[in-house]
């Protein structure tokens, strides 16, 4: 199976204002009827939400929907780099892209969730 990546011609940058990304939660909390609660790990990986908007020009809109489609409409995983540390990840769509047009630059909402 050939290994897809995210476009190099749309780099993979946020806007400081909407950017977010959060660390799944694994725990499992067992609750007693004294004293403190038991916890421990539910799985030993976990996917985290990353999400934010790309400001791009019709061309990197295009690239972004072909890109989407051509990952069986977010289906598949792909190979990043992470806006923040620049390490390699491997992302999947949680939801469609969306486009909305502000000030004359296209803003384009992603949302991904981060592999193990």
């Amino acid at each position: 199976m050939t290994t897809l990546s995210w476009p190099a011609s749309v780099p993979l940058e946020f806007t400081e204002d909407d950017f977010g990304e959060e660390l799944g939660d694994v725990a499992l909390r067992t609750p007693f009827d004294a004293g403190v609660a038991n916890t421990r790990p539910r799985y030993s990986a976990v996917s985290g939400p990353l999400s934010g908007s790309i400001a791009t020009d019709p061309a990197g809109w295009a690239t972004i929907k072909d890109f989407y489609r051509t990952i069986t409409l977010g289906a598949l995983r792909f190979n990043a780099v992470h806006p923040i540390d620049g390490t390699a990840v491997v992302l999947r769509w949680t939801a469609p892209p969306k486009m909305k047009s502000v000030g004359g630059t296209l803003m384009v909402t992603v949302a991904f969730e981060v592999m193990p």
